[in-house]
């Protein structure tokens, strides 16, 4: 119970001890009153002017009772006003300096920001849109290639083939090949999802992600026990695409797909 529910739970309880003690002055003084009429002398009755002065007093009090009440209530209501005053003004400043803090760190790393090489500049580029609220973001870096609606759409990506194609792999071993994507100016993008299958071996496929070179790598899907020439296809896929091994049937593939040729021997 709050300090305001507890003072009202305490004027009620007075004000109910004074309609009572009132409630008993009105009928001593009804009685006295009775009295009097058979009273020659009635004006003198020192009985009916006690029970007058003592229901006086019973109100007098009650009205101060009611008086301290009502005082109090405001007074809680301007301190309950003036506490939550404090309470914006001691967020807003927290805020305005959190504010001040961040955009201190983006001017100390500009160049990284703008002008360091693609994974260094897209990584800042992803922290300020973690630090600062979307329209802010967006101001900050409508000169970053890799802000808010800067960077290339999805079907602008392009996959290359760099490096594990044509090589020879002995049977029951495992090889690596690697892909690059990248945006419409050639530029590696990092967290983009491939699919890697062999049409030799079924639907089993496995998704990789990009790394900061825009580079996914996979080891050859099967392997075989006799002699000749077998492919191995890295397509570029939805970027909500989980990482793993999957029916690649089911993976939403964006077109862009290159082949790695491999000999078993």
């Amino acid at each position: 119970m709050d300090e305001k529910e507890l003072e009202e739970k305490r004027f009620e309880l007075e004000k109910f001890k004074i309609e009572q003690e009132a409630e008993v002055q009105r009928a001593r003084l009804t009685l006295d009153q009775e009295k009097a009429k058979h009273d020659e002398k009635f004006r003198r009755n020192p009985a009916l002017i006690s029970a007058a002065i003592s229901l006086a007093a019973v109100l007098v009090s009650g009205a101060q009772v009611w008086v301290a009440h009502i005082s109090k209530e405001k007074d809680l209501a301007v301190a309950e006003r003036q506490n939550q005053r404090e309470i914006e003004q001691r967020s807003k400043a927290q805020e305005e300096q959190f504010v001040l803090e961040r955009a201190k760190i983006i001017i100390d790393h500009r160049t990284e920001l703008f002008s360091g090489d693609p994974a260094t500049s897209q990584r800042m580029a992803q922290l300020v849109q973690t630090m600062f609220p979307a329209g802010i973001a967006s101001k900050i870096l409508a000169e970053s290639p890799y802000g808010p609606g800067n960077a290339a759409p999805a079907r602008n990506l392009a996959i290359q083939k760099f490096s594990g194609d044509k090589q020879i792999i002995s049977f029951g071993h495992w090889q690596n090949f690697s892909a690059r994507v990248v945006d419409e100016n050639n530029r590696p993008v990092s967290g983009a999802k491939v699919v890697w299958q062999m049409p030799e071996i079924g639907t089993l496929a496995y998704v990789g992600a990009t790394d900061n070179r825009g580079i996914s790598t996979a080891t050859n899907m099967g392997t075989f026990s006799v002699t000749g020439t077998h492919l191995q296809t890295a397509e570029i896929a939805d970027r909500d695409t989980p990482v793993g091994f999957t029916d690649g049937t089911k993976v939403r593939r964006l077109g862009a797909r290159v082949e790695f040729k491999f000999s078993q021997e």
